[in-house]
Protein backbone atom coordinates (compact mmCIF):
# COMPACT_ATOMS: atom_id res chain seq x y z
CA UNK A 1 0.00 0.00 0.00
CA UNK A 2 1.19 3.24 -1.10
CA UNK A 3 2.53 5.63 1.61
CA UNK A 4 -0.04 9.07 2.64
CA UNK A 5 1.53 11.92 2.45
CA UNK A 6 0.49 15.23 4.31
CA UNK A 7 0.32 18.10 2.86
CA UNK A 8 -0.43 22.00 4.40
CA UNK A 9 -1.96 23.55 1.12
CA UNK A 10 -2.47 27.41 1.50
CA UNK A 11 -4.60 29.09 -1.01
CA UNK A 12 -5.28 32.97 -1.04
CA UNK A 13 -8.11 34.77 -3.17
CA UNK A 14 -9.24 38.18 -3.60
CA UNK A 15 -12.65 37.96 -4.75
CA UNK A 16 -14.62 40.60 -6.33
CA UNK A 17 -18.46 40.26 -6.58
CA UNK A 18 -19.89 41.08 -9.09
CA UNK A 19 -23.41 39.46 -9.12
CA UNK A 20 -24.77 39.49 -5.86
CA UNK A 21 -28.41 37.79 -6.65
CA UNK A 22 -26.03 35.15 -8.32
CA UNK A 23 -23.94 34.13 -5.38
CA UNK A 24 -26.69 33.97 -3.10
CA UNK A 25 -29.32 31.73 -5.40
CA UNK A 26 -25.99 29.87 -5.52
CA UNK A 27 -24.88 29.56 -1.69
CA UNK A 28 -29.02 28.77 -1.35
CA UNK A 29 -29.12 25.80 -4.12
CA UNK A 30 -26.39 24.60 -2.25
CA UNK A 31 -28.28 24.64 1.01
CA UNK A 32 -31.22 23.29 -0.26
CA UNK A 33 -29.22 20.12 -1.43
CA UNK A 34 -27.16 19.94 1.88
CA UNK A 35 -30.12 20.10 4.24
CA UNK A 36 -33.11 18.76 2.34
CA UNK A 37 -33.63 16.18 5.10
CA UNK A 38 -33.42 18.75 8.10
CA UNK A 39 -36.42 21.71 7.08
CA UNK A 40 -35.12 23.44 10.32
CA UNK A 41 -31.21 23.32 9.80
CA UNK A 42 -32.45 24.97 6.28
CA UNK A 43 -34.44 27.64 7.56
CA UNK A 44 -31.71 28.40 9.76
CA UNK A 45 -28.80 28.43 7.04
CA UNK A 46 -31.23 30.29 4.27
CA UNK A 47 -31.39 33.17 7.74
CA UNK A 48 -27.83 33.45 7.63
CA UNK A 49 -27.82 34.00 3.40
CA UNK A 50 -29.76 37.70 5.01
CA UNK A 51 -26.69 39.31 6.43
CA UNK A 52 -24.66 39.37 3.12
CA UNK A 53 -22.42 38.33 0.49
CA UNK A 54 -19.80 36.90 3.23
CA UNK A 55 -22.42 33.99 4.33
CA UNK A 56 -23.09 33.13 0.61
CA UNK A 57 -19.44 33.18 -0.25
CA UNK A 58 -18.69 31.24 2.67
CA UNK A 59 -21.18 28.48 1.38
CA UNK A 60 -19.65 28.51 -1.95
CA UNK A 61 -15.74 28.70 -1.18
CA UNK A 62 -16.11 25.90 1.38
CA UNK A 63 -12.56 24.10 1.63
CA UNK A 64 -14.11 20.67 2.10
CA UNK A 65 -17.03 20.97 -0.85
CA UNK A 66 -13.97 22.11 -3.74
CA UNK A 67 -11.96 19.86 -2.68
CA UNK A 68 -14.32 16.92 -2.82
CA UNK A 69 -14.50 16.49 -6.59
CA UNK A 70 -10.51 16.19 -6.35
CA UNK A 71 -9.63 12.17 -6.50
CA UNK A 72 -7.34 10.34 -4.35
CA UNK A 73 -6.96 12.98 -1.58
CA UNK A 74 -9.15 13.70 2.19
CA UNK A 75 -9.31 16.60 3.69
CA UNK A 76 -8.20 16.20 7.16
CA UNK A 77 -8.48 19.85 9.12
CA UNK A 78 -9.73 22.97 6.91
CA UNK A 79 -9.94 26.70 7.59
CA UNK A 80 -11.71 29.44 6.51
CA UNK A 81 -12.41 32.81 6.90
CA UNK A 82 -13.84 35.77 4.48
CA UNK A 83 -12.68 39.61 5.22
CA UNK A 84 -14.07 41.98 3.54
CA UNK A 85 -11.85 45.47 2.03
CA UNK A 86 -15.39 47.42 2.11
CA UNK A 87 -17.39 46.08 4.95
CA UNK A 88 -20.81 46.78 4.07
CA UNK A 89 -23.74 46.24 7.28
CA UNK A 90 -26.35 43.50 6.50
CA UNK A 91 -28.73 42.44 8.57
CA UNK A 92 -31.54 41.53 6.22
CA UNK A 93 -32.33 42.26 2.52
CA UNK A 94 -33.50 46.18 3.63
CA UNK A 95 -34.90 48.36 1.01
CA UNK A 96 -33.35 51.93 -0.33
CA UNK A 97 -34.43 54.74 1.03
CA UNK A 98 -36.38 57.52 -1.13
CA UNK A 99 -34.24 60.75 -0.53
CA UNK A 100 -35.31 63.38 1.02
CA UNK A 101 -37.37 61.35 3.37
CA UNK A 102 -36.63 62.12 7.02
CA UNK A 103 -38.70 59.03 8.32
CA UNK A 104 -37.17 56.88 6.20
CA UNK A 105 -33.87 58.05 6.69
CA UNK A 106 -34.80 57.49 10.64
CA UNK A 107 -35.78 54.03 10.37
CA UNK A 108 -32.11 53.35 8.52
CA UNK A 109 -30.28 55.56 11.13
CA UNK A 110 -27.31 53.59 12.91
CA UNK A 111 -29.22 54.72 16.32
CA UNK A 112 -32.52 52.47 15.43
CA UNK A 113 -32.76 49.17 15.75
CA UNK A 114 -34.13 46.69 13.68
CA UNK A 115 -36.92 45.84 16.37
CA UNK A 116 -37.48 49.63 16.35
CA UNK A 117 -37.63 49.80 12.76
CA UNK A 118 -40.58 47.11 12.42
CA UNK A 119 -42.72 49.63 14.31
CA UNK A 120 -42.05 52.75 11.85
CA UNK A 121 -43.05 50.59 9.14
CA UNK A 122 -45.67 49.70 10.84
CA UNK A 123 -47.11 52.99 11.53
CA UNK A 124 -47.44 52.95 7.08
CA UNK A 125 -49.91 49.76 6.83
CA UNK A 126 -53.68 50.13 6.43
CA UNK A 127 -55.26 46.66 6.69
CA UNK A 128 -59.29 48.08 6.19
CA UNK A 129 -60.69 44.60 8.03
CA UNK A 130 -58.58 45.01 11.33
CA UNK A 131 -59.92 49.24 11.22
CA UNK A 132 -63.60 47.76 10.85
CA UNK A 133 -63.50 45.54 13.14
CA UNK A 134 -61.93 47.50 15.67
CA UNK A 135 -64.47 49.92 15.28
CA UNK A 136 -67.32 48.03 14.91
CA UNK A 137 -66.68 46.55 18.41
CA UNK A 138 -64.64 49.50 20.43
CA UNK A 139 -67.53 50.38 22.16
CA UNK A 140 -69.24 46.97 22.90
CA UNK A 141 -66.14 44.36 23.29
CA UNK A 142 -63.86 44.56 26.25
CA UNK A 143 -61.72 42.17 23.61
CA UNK A 144 -61.37 44.30 20.38
CA UNK A 145 -58.12 46.67 21.24
CA UNK A 146 -56.05 42.95 20.75
CA UNK A 147 -57.26 43.12 17.64
CA UNK A 148 -56.23 46.50 16.81
CA UNK A 149 -53.25 46.76 14.28
CA UNK A 150 -50.26 46.42 15.86
CA UNK A 151 -47.74 48.19 14.78
CA UNK A 152 -44.83 45.28 15.11
CA UNK A 153 -47.28 42.65 13.20
CA UNK A 154 -47.66 45.56 10.75
CA UNK A 155 -44.07 46.44 9.94
CA UNK A 156 -43.11 42.79 10.14
CA UNK A 157 -45.96 42.22 7.09
CA UNK A 158 -43.90 45.48 5.15
CA UNK A 159 -40.85 44.42 5.64
CA UNK A 160 -41.57 40.90 4.91
CA UNK A 161 -43.29 42.13 1.32
CA UNK A 162 -40.20 44.10 0.43
CA UNK A 163 -38.06 41.04 1.19
CA UNK A 164 -40.25 38.89 -1.15
CA UNK A 165 -40.27 41.65 -3.88
CA UNK A 166 -36.22 40.92 -3.81
CA UNK A 167 -36.35 37.47 -4.11
CA UNK A 168 -38.33 37.38 -6.74
CA UNK A 169 -36.68 40.24 -9.20
CA UNK A 170 -33.31 37.87 -8.43
CA UNK A 171 -35.45 34.52 -9.11
CA UNK A 172 -36.44 36.10 -12.82
CA UNK A 173 -32.96 36.51 -13.06
CA UNK A 174 -31.63 33.31 -12.12
CA UNK A 175 -34.33 31.89 -14.43
CA UNK A 176 -33.70 34.32 -17.07
CA UNK A 177 -29.84 33.16 -17.09
CA UNK A 178 -30.31 29.73 -16.49
CA UNK A 179 -28.36 29.57 -13.61
CA UNK A 180 -31.38 27.75 -11.03
CA UNK A 181 -34.14 25.95 -11.97
CA UNK A 182 -37.30 26.24 -10.14
CA UNK A 183 -36.85 24.18 -7.57
CA UNK A 184 -33.80 26.02 -6.36
CA UNK A 185 -35.60 29.42 -6.22
CA UNK A 186 -36.45 31.71 -3.30
CA UNK A 187 -39.95 32.34 -3.36
CA UNK A 188 -41.20 30.51 -6.87
CA UNK A 189 -40.11 27.39 -4.77
CA UNK A 190 -42.31 28.08 -2.24
CA UNK A 191 -45.42 28.22 -4.55
CA UNK A 192 -47.62 25.12 -5.53
CA UNK A 193 -45.51 22.50 -6.14
CA UNK A 194 -47.73 20.78 -8.85
CA UNK A 195 -47.83 23.64 -11.17
CA UNK A 196 -44.36 24.41 -11.17
CA UNK A 197 -44.16 23.61 -15.05
CA UNK A 198 -45.98 26.85 -15.33
CA UNK A 199 -43.14 29.01 -13.38
CA UNK A 200 -41.45 30.32 -16.20
CA UNK A 201 -39.92 33.71 -16.53
CA UNK A 202 -42.88 35.34 -17.95
CA UNK A 203 -44.84 33.92 -15.34
CA UNK A 204 -42.06 35.20 -12.86
CA UNK A 205 -43.12 38.73 -13.84
CA UNK A 206 -46.31 38.60 -13.85
CA UNK A 207 -46.49 37.15 -10.30
CA UNK A 208 -44.31 39.80 -9.21
CA UNK A 209 -46.50 42.43 -10.90
CA UNK A 210 -49.41 41.58 -8.50
CA UNK A 211 -46.82 41.33 -5.84
CA UNK A 212 -46.20 44.77 -6.45
CA UNK A 213 -49.72 45.89 -6.33
CA UNK A 214 -49.87 44.12 -3.02
CA UNK A 215 -47.54 46.39 -1.80
CA UNK A 216 -49.33 50.03 -2.62
CA UNK A 217 -52.62 48.10 -1.19
CA UNK A 218 -50.84 47.68 2.17
CA UNK A 219 -50.33 51.32 2.16
CA UNK A 220 -53.62 52.76 0.44
CA UNK A 221 -56.06 49.85 1.92
CA UNK A 222 -55.60 46.67 2.31
CA UNK A 223 -59.36 44.40 1.86
CA UNK A 224 -58.43 41.34 0.37
CA UNK A 225 -56.58 39.73 -2.53
CA UNK A 226 -57.24 40.99 -5.97
CA UNK A 227 -56.50 37.33 -7.50
CA UNK A 228 -55.30 33.49 -6.54
CA UNK A 229 -51.78 34.96 -7.41
CA UNK A 230 -52.17 37.82 -5.16
CA UNK A 231 -53.66 35.15 -2.05
CA UNK A 232 -50.30 33.19 -3.15
CA UNK A 233 -47.87 36.06 -2.57
CA UNK A 234 -49.74 37.05 0.80
CA UNK A 235 -49.14 33.88 2.03
CA UNK A 236 -45.46 34.01 0.94
CA UNK A 237 -45.47 37.53 2.67
CA UNK A 238 -46.45 35.71 6.08
CA UNK A 239 -43.95 32.66 5.72
CA UNK A 240 -41.94 35.52 5.77
CA UNK A 241 -43.02 37.37 9.13
CA UNK A 242 -42.86 33.36 10.38
CA UNK A 243 -39.29 33.67 9.27
CA UNK A 244 -38.27 37.13 11.11
CA UNK A 245 -40.12 35.87 14.23
CA UNK A 246 -37.01 32.48 14.31
CA UNK A 247 -34.53 35.57 13.36
CA UNK A 248 -35.70 38.24 16.15
CA UNK A 249 -37.18 36.54 19.40
CA UNK A 250 -37.02 39.60 20.56
CA UNK A 251 -39.83 40.82 17.74
CA UNK A 252 -43.01 40.40 20.00
CA UNK A 253 -45.94 39.31 18.14
CA UNK A 254 -49.90 38.92 19.21
CA UNK A 255 -50.49 35.25 19.69
CA UNK A 256 -52.22 33.21 17.08
CA UNK A 257 -51.46 36.58 14.51
CA UNK A 258 -51.19 34.28 11.23
CA UNK A 259 -55.15 32.38 11.47
CA UNK A 260 -56.29 35.87 12.89
CA UNK A 261 -54.84 37.74 9.69
CA UNK A 262 -55.92 34.73 7.40
CA UNK A 263 -59.03 35.42 8.78
CA UNK A 264 -59.25 39.12 8.23
CA UNK A 265 -57.02 39.67 5.06
CA UNK A 266 -58.34 36.67 2.70
CA UNK A 267 -61.98 36.17 1.17
CA UNK A 268 -61.26 32.35 1.70
CA UNK A 269 -58.49 29.64 1.88
CA UNK A 270 -59.38 28.15 -1.41
CA UNK A 271 -56.15 28.64 -2.39
CA UNK A 272 -54.88 26.24 0.26
CA UNK A 273 -56.03 23.13 -2.23
CA UNK A 274 -53.18 24.27 -4.53
CA UNK A 275 -50.73 22.52 -1.88
CA UNK A 276 -52.47 19.51 -1.74
CA UNK A 277 -51.78 17.08 -4.37
CA UNK A 278 -54.81 15.18 -3.72
CA UNK A 279 -56.52 17.84 -4.56
CA UNK A 280 -55.36 18.16 -7.82
CA UNK A 281 -58.16 18.95 -10.41
CA UNK A 282 -60.65 20.21 -8.30
CA UNK A 283 -61.35 23.16 -10.38
CA UNK A 284 -62.18 21.34 -12.91
CA UNK A 285 -64.36 19.05 -11.38
CA UNK A 286 -68.08 19.02 -12.65
CA UNK A 287 -69.34 17.62 -9.13
CA UNK A 288 -68.28 20.53 -7.32
CA UNK A 289 -69.02 23.47 -9.81
CA UNK A 290 -71.59 24.94 -6.83
CA UNK A 291 -68.01 25.47 -4.67
CA UNK A 292 -66.87 28.17 -7.42
CA UNK A 293 -63.29 26.73 -7.79
CA UNK A 294 -62.87 27.47 -11.07
CA UNK A 295 -59.92 30.22 -10.37
CA UNK A 296 -57.75 27.72 -9.04
CA UNK A 297 -57.29 26.51 -12.72
CA UNK A 298 -53.42 27.44 -13.07
CA UNK A 299 -54.72 29.23 -16.07
CA UNK A 300 -56.80 31.58 -13.93
CA UNK A 301 -54.33 32.40 -11.51
CA UNK A 302 -54.10 36.18 -12.46
CA UNK A 303 -58.11 36.12 -13.40
CA UNK A 304 -59.38 38.94 -10.97
CA UNK A 305 -61.98 38.26 -8.25
CA UNK A 306 -65.51 39.90 -8.88
CA UNK A 307 -64.60 43.83 -7.57
CA UNK A 308 -61.29 43.73 -7.98
CA UNK A 309 -58.66 44.88 -10.66
CA UNK A 310 -55.71 43.08 -11.83
CA UNK A 311 -52.35 44.91 -13.09
CA UNK A 312 -53.09 45.02 -16.81
CA UNK A 313 -49.32 43.28 -17.35
CA UNK A 314 -50.49 40.11 -15.29
CA UNK A 315 -53.72 39.83 -16.08
CA UNK A 316 -54.91 36.77 -17.35
CA UNK A 317 -55.70 36.36 -20.74
CA UNK A 318 -55.99 32.15 -20.66
CA UNK A 319 -52.99 31.35 -21.76
CA UNK A 320 -49.64 30.68 -19.64
CA UNK A 321 -46.75 30.29 -21.11
CA UNK A 322 -45.15 26.83 -22.00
Amino acid sequence: MAKSEKHTVSIELVVKVVDKAALKAHAEALMRADYADDPDMLQDELGELRHGHTSALSMALDPERLAAGVPGIKITESRFSVSEDSPEAFELDEPPTTTGNQEKQAERSPGISTIERFALLGEKVRILALEEYAQEFEDGDPDAEDFEQDPMLAGALLWSYEVLVDQLLEDITMLRTGVVGVEDTACLAELPELYRMHYTPHFAQRFLAVTMDLGTSLLTGFSSPSCVAQELALRLVFDGVEMLQDMYPELELPDGWRPMLEDLMFEDLDHEFLYQPEMDGIAGDSGLGHLRLAHLDVTHWFAPFHHHAVNPYAHDAGIIEA
